[in-house]
């Protein structure tokens, strides 16, 4: 097999994986854009969201006691700032 073969057989491969990757993005997009439509999905997924944030926070009290001072700063910083973004984005966004 010659190096132009070889290339030019990688490059169909990496086509018909990009557009494989594409069609795949695209369908979960679509899916979750009419599954937000619903007004329990949105409620679960606000739920999840809020709980996650949460989640971090308390995780961090518990790393503090098991001396991880700076994993518990982390999840305290990241659960404060998701938590601070979805009651932003809870005040500002609303869905009609």
């Amino acid at each position: 097999m010659t190096e132009e073969k070889f290339e030019e057989m990688m490059e169909r491969g990496g086509e018909k994986i990009e557009t494989a990757v594409e069609n795949a993005a695209q369908k979960l997009d679509d899916t979750l854009e009419s599954t937000m439509k619903h007004r329990p999905a949105r409620i679960i997924a606000k739920a999840l969201s809020y709980g996650g944030s949460i989640g971090f926070i308390l995780a961090s009290a518990k790393l503090k006691q098991t001396y991880h001072p700076t994993m518990s700063n982390i999840c305290l910083i990241t659960g404060s700032v998701a938590l601070a973004t979805n009651i932003i984005l809870s005040c500002t966004v609303h869905k009609k």
